[in-house]
């Protein structure tokens, strides 16, 4: 599908379930409009007029009832069928988010989560955003109201946003003042609906400038104003500085939100917290843990998760290094060689040391190019032991 996209391509990619359909309506939504057929006559009242308006001294001078009328009742004339300047497609793109929040289809409510998390927001996604976080709050819909939370809160607008920082500060403070309301009239379900916000963070998270992670993380500091937060540079606090998170005895009730929050947020700081949480408040729990779940956390590409897994190897009785075959834990443990983290590696290297010095040839020639200090000198120390004719080679 090349050039100008329309309503209908995007309406028919959702329908077939098109792998694209995020990429198309990213695209369609920023798109040109393209050229009128015919020549715009000076005096129509077009979008970008309606836009104008909203920011003109007249439009301002109303009271606030009034300037929701004229704003309703003009947009209105943009969006008639019958208008002297039809809107451009693009602006239309709240018909396909509104349809997706809509539908009781599942493969619709992931490519809702995805849209939140994906689409730049500008005009024409922007009125379904902010419509759906409304109504999602109303129905206490946290899955979709966590992910729109995180994406106001985040600081970033993913490319030609059209949304002003007032307003996304304003979005950020109510869904804090939403969260609070859960801690304290629903307090047995606050861990869950700050999980369901705290998985949408990604890596990219302008972290200083979020309101509502930071009060998760941090609220009890209590260093922040009605400007934001106040974290510092040479004394900045960390996500593992659990003794600052809001409402912290209501995280001690249950291990469970934190193991998902482990396994499925999507940035290391969030992950950070929930090992943190973990470790102070579930150090019995943990001692039961399954070796299954630890195979599931090494598959995490992550530095906090590699390092809660060897902090996991080293305190549960249970997990002994001689068992690690028995327990299918060699092959994912010998994974971790590869790890982002060097506290992983070396924990790794140090186990293979010991426990599979039989590493193909073609394994260590490939960890000579690790990042670590410490899978080097194993492949090199094992190498070393091979002949060189008969086992390494050319």
């Amino acid at each position: 599908m090349v050039g100008t996209l329309s309503l209908a391509n995007i309406a028919a990619a959702r329908e077939s379930r098109d792998p694209q359909f995020i990429t198309l309506f990213s695209q369609f939504c920023t798109q040109s409009d393209p050229e009128p057929t015919e020549p715009i006559r000076d005096g129509a009242f077009t979008f970008d007029k309606w836009l104008a308006y909203l920011k003109s001294w007249e439009f301002k001078r109303k009271s606030k009832a009034e300037q929701m009328a004229a704003r309703v009742e003009k947009l209105k004339a943009v969006e008639a069928p019958d208008a002297e300047v039809p809107l451009p497609d693009r602006l239309k793109a709240h018909e396909i988010i509104d349809a997706l929040w809509r539908s009781t289809h599942p493969l619709d409510r992931d490519a809702l989560l995805r849209v939140i998390a994906e689409v730049p927001l500008v005009y024409g996604p922007w009125r379904a955003l902010k419509k759906i976080f409304k109504e999602a709050e109303a129905k206490n819909d946290t899955e979709v109201y966590g992910a729109l939370a995180a994406r106001f809160d985040s600081g970033t607008s993913r490319g030609g946003g059209q949304v002003s920082g007032a307003t996304l500060a304003y979005l950020s403070r109510r869904a804090w003042r939403y969260l609070r309301r859960v801690a304290r009239q629903l307090p047995a379900t606050y861990a869950d609906v700050a999980v369901d916000v705290l998985i949408h963070y990604t890596d990219q998270t302008n972290w200083n400038g979020t309101w509502v992670l930071n009060h998760i993380f941090y609220h009890d500091g209590k260093n922040y104003g009605r400007g934001g937060f106040r974290l510092g540079y040479r004394s900045q606090p960390k996500p593992s500085d659990i003794k600052l998170r809001a409402y912290g005895d209501l995280w001690k009730r249950s291990p469970r939100p934190l193991f998902t929050l482990l396994e499925r947020a999507q940035s290391d700081p969030v992950r950070e917290f929930a090992a943190a949480c973990l470790k102070a408040d579930f150090k019995a729990v943990l001692r039961d843990v399954e070796a299954a779940w630890v195979v599931r956390l090494i598959g995490v590409p992550s530095v906090a998760v590699h390092e809660f897994v060897v902090w996991i190897l080293q305190n549960v009785p249970k997990f002994e290094q001689g068992e690690f075959r028995a327990l299918a834990l060699h092959e994912p443990v010998l994974r971790l060689l590869e790890s982002p983290s060097a506290e992983a590696a070396k924990y790794a290297a140090a186990y293979a040391r010991t426990h599979a010095r039989d590493l193909s040839v073609d394994a260590l020639v490939k960890l000579f190019g690790s990042n670590h200090d410490a899978v080097r000198k194993l492949a090199r120390d094992l190498l070393s032991e091979r002949d060189p004719r008969k086992d390494v080679g050319l």
